[in-house]
């Protein structure tokens, strides 16, 4: 029996969630070796059956896909049939499918409450896939969660309005999870507190209307480490044109993403007056936003 399964028998004494996470005082346990997604599904559709007459919020926070891999035993037995691809992690593939049955339970469950056409689904992450030999492959996107690379940063949404969003389109205009909490006010006619900093911009006609928003520029900043490869940094993306920025090391790259999406080719040494202008920009932007700059730690003393 190999690592994996002997970890699942051990924790099958009770839900694995309630040992690993004891301080959880709504989520007792329910039944033995019950799969934390399969749970949190049916809290999700509970919230929803006993809302169901009155307008509710629903903030589903899946905890897969999310390191340790451990998918549910079956579905990792189903991925084990399949033949391999670049995906290699057959637990992966098996928690990335408990995701799924889970959106699936819910959105049934707005259907059968006839909530279908009054609801707005929003679907999204909030990082790229861990790119590891454990985990997933972002190709064509370049590296993944944690580096200011396409594969770290960009990733899908899907939006669904019955009715009121056109099913099927499509949209090439860059967004930011900033940009939902706007959207959802104006999808429900509520107006935004005085006193909110809002860093986003609604795109609820871009996505009833297809009307883009006027903003150009996404911003990004990062100011601390991660491993020993990912240093602090901040990301101005213009139109096509994107610069990464670090606080260490080499200071710049400039990729234009609709030639070089993979971003393999770093124009920042033959176009110095893009860089210049880029930066002015996200030097402002960083300002505006009082944002939390690196700085130096005299107790620094090196990393093992």
């Amino acid at each position: 029996m190999d690592g994996f399964n002997l970890l699942w028998k051990r924790l099958l004494r009770n839900s694995p969630y309630s040992e690993s996470m004891p301080n959880i005082p709504t989520l007792p346990p329910r039944k033995e070796g019950e799969y934390l997604e399969d749970r949190l599904a049916d809290e999700a559709v509970s919230f929803i059956e006993r809302n169901q007459n009155q307008p509710f919020f629903l903030y589903m926070c899946n905890y897969a896909v999310h390191t340790p891999i451990q998918g549910r035993p079956d579905l990792v037995a189903k991925y084990e049939e399949k033949a391999t691809t670049n995906q290699k992690s057959h637990g992966y593939a098996a928690m990335v499918e408990s995701v799924d049955m889970s959106v699936g339970k819910i959105m049934q469950t707005i259907k059968d409450l006839g909530k279908d056409e009054n609801t707005l689904i929003i679907f999204t992450s909030d990082n790229g896939g861990l790119e590891t030999d454990i985990a997933t492959d972002n190709d064509p996107l370049r590296s993944g969660k944690g580096y200011p690379y396409e594969g770290g940063i960009r990733v899908p949404m899907v939006v669904r309005w019955k009715g009121k969003i056109k099913s099927g389109s499509k949209s090439d205009t860059p967004v930011i999870s900033h940009d939902l909490y706007p959207t959802i006010c104006e999808a429900v006619g509520m107006d935004m507190p005085n006193t909110a900093h809002i860093d986003g911009s609604s795109i609820f006609s871009l996505l009833t209307q297809g009307q883009k928003p006027e903003r150009t520029t996404l911003y990004w900043h990062f100011p601390h480490y991660r491993q020993k490869d990912i240093v602090p940094y901040s990301i101005i993306r213009e139109g096509d044109w994107k610069l990464i920025k670090r606080y260490e090391g080499n200071k710049y790259e400039l990729y234009n993403l609709a030639d070089d999406l993979s971003e393999k080719e770093d124009l920042a040494q033959e176009s110095p007056d893009r860089v210049r202008e880029l930066d002015l920009k996200l030097i402002d932007w960083l300002k505006e936003v009082d944002a939390r700059m690196p700085k130096m730690n005299p107790k620094y003393a090196g990393m093992e």
